[in-house]
């Protein structure tokens, strides 16, 4: 007889996405934050103090963030990291927000694609 138990893999669900996103500055850092205009946040559907996954969209070069929420309508994308190189001011990136299962989550997630200086060329909601 064989053991059939099933196993609940976790799941996570898309809050909220912001493409295009251009790295205004970066600042060497122990700690991982992602500091990004409020108002960008809000209409992102992302919270401070979440954790998102970046990506670099013009080369290999991905990490995990903690955002912090900057000042509403700087449109400043300030990356805090290790000394690694891994990122560049001027780099285009994605960001993506997840919650957990239990987390209570809106039904689609937000679309934010930015254009030149971190102004929003479109929003879906």
């Amino acid at each position: 007889m064989s053991d059939t138990s099933i196993v609940e893999m976790p799941t996570r669900w898309m809050l909220g996405r912001i493409h295009r996103a251009t790295i205004t500055r970066r600042r060497i850092g122990l700690v991982r934050r992602l500091v990004i205009d409020a108002e960008l946040l809000r209409r992102a559907g992302l919270a401070h103090l979440r954790e998102v996954e970046v990506t670099a969209m013009d080369r290999p070069a991905t990490a995990t963030f903690r955002l912090v929420a900057g000042p509403s309508g700087s449109h400043e994308i300030c990356l805090r990291d290790l000394p690694t190189g891994r990122f560049r001011v001027g780099d285009r990136l994605v960001i993506c927000g997840y919650a957990a299962a239990g987390d209570q989550v809106p039904i689609r997630p937000r679309l934010l694609v930015l254009g030149p200086h971190n102004i929003v060329l479109s929003a879906s909601t």
